[in-house]
């Protein structure tokens, strides 16, 4: 399940941009973090971000998030 998903970090100003590609996304004022599948990995390309190897919990509140359309602030 691990290899399905990519957690991305990235700067405030790819926060638009990086939305349209990212399966959940959290928002600060700093940047952003969230999930992405591995197969939309290339639609990030030219963006500022960091790729690392997501949890099975973060990946699990991802697919909750998106399953359900809760916001979490």
């Amino acid at each position: 399940m691990k290899e399905k998903y990519i957690l991305i970090k990235g700067d405030a100003a790819d926060t638009e941009a990086a939305g349209k590609v990212l399966y959940s996304m959290t928002k600060n004022p700093y940047g952003f973090e969230g999930i992405c599948l591995a197969e939309n990995i290339d639609k990030l390309a030219g963006l500022n971000v960091t790729k690392e190897i997501p949890t099975l919990y973060q990946i699990s509140v991802a697919v909750m998030k998106n399953n359900t359309k809760i916001v979490m602030r």
